[in-house]
């Protein structure tokens, strides 16, 4: 028993938004003669809204994060992401407006080592997002089709390869216009139909109710403790710059568009700020929405998440004694261990898996299967169009171009960049398989956060001799290689952490840690030589 049962009119649906995104791909064939055409550089010029508004769209890891974050902390996680967003986008856009450091790469002048060394980290931090994204994917699918790896990612991969080939990254950023539309429109029906089912009060009671349930206080999940919080700000702060980062067209977009209007942009992080907070709310409504089950003689029905004979990820659903309270949140599912086995048969343990929170729920409000594959199909392609076209564009104008083409003629940069794509998409899907096969959706997103930081203490202002980045990545090799951390992998247990959250802020304030304070020694050096 899998979670949706496709029918042929889902298939027709499916196939109808696959044909529609390789139409609107299909367009621009003529208009890419050259490579700057190809990877939007110089004479592909945007409309200001369609910059922007293609900006405001987000891709499938963000959504799970979200939907994650908002199903294990409620309302809180809400009011804690708002500010933390204008934050990001006061802050980190500025900063990372000001400083143009993309412009050397749009104008294939990366003649810095240091430039070419961070700009290299980029590319394979962007290439293991892209692996990270297509675990993801596959995992969804599993859980809700009980397709294998073969098939999830071929069907996705081979859409993709067909509209970048294609279209070019103009396309990606139509598509994009698309992606926002549609998603937005969705997870808005999802969360108006689950209001409606709840109301505010039940919604607010029943989220008391399952903190009660789950021995703890009854505002847990309505009210924010900002003590609790105090010692992770920095670390929410300095993620939500990390995330930032896998978005890298939105600069790019900013460059090529033609109007450049305050207005606009702020309409585009509005409609941005918009789609995230309504996708935490997915999760705080799949926390809110009471699992009703029928009552036997001492006995309660829960579902479980659970490996099937045929080898797919299904439900199960199982009378257990009622003696023990019941810890169950909402109709969040409980989560498989590393065997792929039902982690305990009572939700005591409060092991839940809330990285499905969020398509649950949207199976719970709209059990159509088109629905969900529309949610996971267009995210995808977000996500990975984005990431590819980028690496890309690193790689041709980065590198390539000013280092390797002798012959300096644009159509050997044309042919060269789809090579590179071809080539970046297949070494996407092997560390998805990888990934996949023996890491879990937590880890994989710890590792983004650690491996991102660098990046963003470069592109924020915070340069440094790439020699110091060599250093933080190999601190974080150390870390990984060696972390004493129950359920995290590792070959040396040398350093004891509580958590792999507590790996993460520890890895996260040693990195910042060292940034800042080269960055501090290297202005009183320049300072000294000044005044000399």
């Amino acid at each position: 028993m899998h979670l949706l049962n496709i029918t042929n009119l889902d298939y027709i649906l499916m196939t109808i938004l696959f044909g529609l995104i390789v139409a609107i791909s299909y367009s621009f064939r003529r208009k890419n003669s050259g490579s700057s055409d190809y990877l939007m550089i110089e004479k592909h010029r945007l409309n200001g809204f369609v910059g922007y508004f293609s900006g405001a769209s987000v891709g499938l890891i963000e959504f799970l994060v979200l939907t994650s974050y908002g199903a294990y902390l409620g309302l809180p996680a809400l009011c804690l992401f708002i500010p933390v967003f204008l934050f990001s986008i006061l802050v980190y856009d500025q900063l990372l407006s000001r400083k143009n450091y993309f412009e050397p790469i749009t104008l294939a002048k990366v003649s810095s080592y240091n430039s070419r060394f961070i700009f290299g980290c980029y590319a394979l931090f962007l290439l293991l997002a892209s692996g990270v994204a297509i675990a993801i994917m596959v995992t969804l699918l599993k859980s809700l089709l009980g397709w294998e790896f073969a098939n999830s990612t071929l069907s996705m991969m081979g859409l993709i390869a067909i509209c970048l080939l294609v279209g070019g990254v103009i396309s990606v950023v139509y598509n994009q216009i698309l992606v926002t539309i549609v998603t937005t429109a969705l997870v808005l029906l999802v969360l108006v139909l689950s209001y409606q089912a709840l109301g505010a009060s039940e919604f607010v009671n029943n989220l008391h109710a399952v903190a009660l349930s789950n021995q703890l206080v009854a505002d847990k999940f309505t009210k924010l403790n900002l003590l609790s919080i105090n010692s992770d700000l920095w670390l929410l702060l300095l993620a939500s710059g990390v995330f930032i980062l896998l978005n890298p067209l939105y600069f790019v977009k900013l460059k090529q568009a033609q109007q450049i209007y305050p207005v606009k942009k702020s309409a585009g992080r509005f409609w941005q700020l918009l789609i995230l907070s309504m996708m935490i709310l997915l999760g705080v409504f799949a926390l809110a929405t009471p699992n009703t089950q029928p009552q036997l003689d001492g006995q309660k029905i829960i579902t479980q998440q659970t490996r099937l004979e045929d080898g797919s990820v299904g439900y199960i659903v199982k009378a257990i004694s009622s003696d023990t309270p019941s810890q169950q949140r909402g109709i969040i599912p409980l989560q498989l261990d590393n065997d792929n086995q039902v982690t305990s048969l009572d939700s005591s343990q409060s092991v839940f898996d809330f990285s499905s929170a969020g398509l649950v729920m949207v199976k719970h409000a709209l059990p159509y299967a088109f629905v969900s594959l529309f949610i996971i199909a267009l995210l995808f392609y977000k996500t990975i169009s984005e990431m590819i076209s980028f690496i890309t564009i690193i790689a041709i104008r980065g590198f390539y171009t000013p280092y390797y083409n002798k012959t300096k003629e644009d159509l050997e940069n044309l042919w060269a960049a789809r090579v590179f794509l071809f080539m970046f998409m297949v070494l996407a899907i092997s560390i998805g398989l990888v990934l996949y096969k023996f890491f879990d959706l937590y880890y994989m997103f710890g590792l983004l956060l650690m491996l991102g930081l660098p990046i963003l203490l470069n592109l924020i202002g915070l340069r440094s001799n790439w020699c110091v980045d060599l250093a933080a990545y190999l601190f974080i090799l150390f870390v990984l290689l060696c972390n004493n951390v129950s359920g995290v992998p590792h070959l040396f247990g040398v350093i004891s952490l509580p958590s792999l959250w507590g790996m993460i802020k520890f890895s996260a304030l040693i990195i910042s840690g060292g940034y800042v304070v080269f960055f501090g020694i290297t202005r009183l050096l320049q300072r000294g030589r000044a005044n000399d």
